[in-house]
This record gives C-alpha cells, sequence and structure tokens, in this order.
C-alpha cells in the first residue's frame, strides 16, 4: 500500500542465518530475520495503532547523530542513481564531522540479474570494512539483495534498507512537506517526481496489497507469520 506500509527495518547479522529470498512462502521466513521494524505510516485505519510514525529518510538522520562520536560506526551507501551516493556521503561526512561514509556504490538497474555486478559491489562494501550498510533501491530489491547475500558481508553489522533515503540526504531529492507526509501522501509526491521511476512500483505492484487489507479490516486475513518464532533485537553497542 502506498507510503502506509513502508517502514524503517535493520538487520542485525548476530540474529541472521541463511535466509532465502523474498516471495511467495519465503516471506515469512524472511521477516524472521528482520530485527527491528520501524513504522511508516499510521495504522489506526486497520484497528493496529502505533505510537509514533517513522519512515527511512526520519530514521537515518537520527541514527548517524546518534553514533556520529562512535568512531565503531561506520557506514557504505549503495544506491541512487551514478554519482548521487557520493554527494550523499560528502555532505554526510561534512555534517558529522568525521569520515562516517566510507565507501558508496551506484548500482545499474539491472544489476540484480547480472552476478557480475552484484560481485563487484559485494567487494567493494567488504573492502570498505563498513559496519553499516544502507541499502537505497527499491522496496523489495532492496530486502532480496541484503538477505540473499546475508552471509558474504564480512564487517557489516546492521543493514538498513531506506529506499529513497539517499536522494534525501544527498538533496537531489527535495522532501516534500510535513502535512504531505502525515497525511500518507509521500507515495504520491514521489510518483509525481519520478514518474518514469515509480509508476509501476506504485499502480502495478502495490494494488494487490489493497485486497489483503481489505480482508484485514474485515476480520477475516490470516496473518503469515502467526506461529512463528520471532527473533528480536539483542542488546549491542548500536541498540
Amino acid at each position: 500500500m502506498p507510503s502506509r506500509s513502508n517502514g524503517a527495518s535493520s538487520w542485525r547479522r548476530q540474529n541472521a542465518g541463511p535466509r532465502p529470498v523474498l516471495g511467495g512462502p519465503t516471506l515469512p521466513a524472511f521477516a524472521s530475520a528482520v530485527a527491528i521494524c520501524s513504522p511508516a505510516g499510521d495504522e489506526n485505519e486497520l484497528g493496529t495503532p502505533v505510537k509514533e510514525r517513522v519512515s527511512g529518510s526520519d530514521f537515518f538522520p537520527r541514527f548517524y547523530e546518534k553514533y556520529k562520536d562512535d568512531p565503531g560506526v561506520t557506514v557504505f551507501i549503495c544506491g541512487g542513481r551514478p554519482g548521487v551516493a557520493e554527494i550523499a556521503r560528502t555532505k554526510l561526512n561534512a555534517r558529522v564531522g568525521r569520515e562516517m561514509v566510507v565507501g558508496t556504490a551506484s548500482p545499474p538497474s539491472d544489476f540484480d540479474t547480472r552476478p557480475g555486478e552484484i560481485e563487484r559491489i559485494i567487494e567493494r562494501i567488504n573492502e570498505s570494512r563498513a559496519t553499516v550498510l544502507l541499502v537505497g533501491l527499491d522496496a523489495g530489491r532492496q530486502e532480496k539483495f541484503i538477505v540473499t547475500n546475508l552471509e558474504r558481508f564480512n564487517h557489516v553489522k546492521t543493514f538498513l534498507p531506506l529506499g529513497g533515503t539517499v536522494d534525501y540526504e544527498a538533496g537531489t531529492l527535495a522532501r516534500p512537506p510535513r502535512w504531505i507526509t502525515n497525511a500518507g501522501l509521500e507515495w504520491l509526491y514521489r510518483v509525481l517526481r519520478e514518474p518514469r521511476q515509480r509508476w509501476r512500483r506504485y499502480f502495478v505492484n502495490q494494488p494487490p496489497v489493497l485486497y489483503l487489507l481489505a480482508r484485514q479490516k474485515m476480520g477475516i486475513y490470516k496473518d503469515p507469520f502467526g506461529g512463528l518464532p520471532r527473533r528480536g533485537p539483542r542488546a549491542d553497542s548500536q541498540g
């Protein structure tokens, strides 16, 4: 569902084992790997209200401000159009006053169909020795990239799939007014600003979710994660 079903999620390597690719019956196993999931919308309409809405673009500034003086926290940014991640790196490092972002990559749109490109990206991430990996790709693709290659990242302890956050941090895309975000219309703002990149996601891929939401509203939706053991976040230096 546009905007309201998106959230800031993080994976902790300590909690994770080999996981299958996202999709179909593998989705519950994928979800069980999530250590922290912070909602990006108000779920009052479904009878499951949340205390606070935290989108990825709100979460990440809070994250780096909290750890800006911790030399053990270094970030690799993977995502954005060519050159955008580097702009975000320069601006973020100037903001925190140290080399917090230690590497970037801007994968081509078809990178996940090219094994050689995936190898190149993973090699760059490992060479950077970053402890945090921010992946800013399309929703679904960024989670697949993380889960499929989870055991191949040698130094990463925290994974942040945060979508368009890279563009916001670089300043190449202005954030909408707060009232648009609060109204759950940021998805529409992104479609109007980037129609070629966004129309298929919101008007082709996501509408089927509305059927499931209607079933939940009527009380006849079956939780696909019911009965599965969940792995909660463990206490560590990254809270």
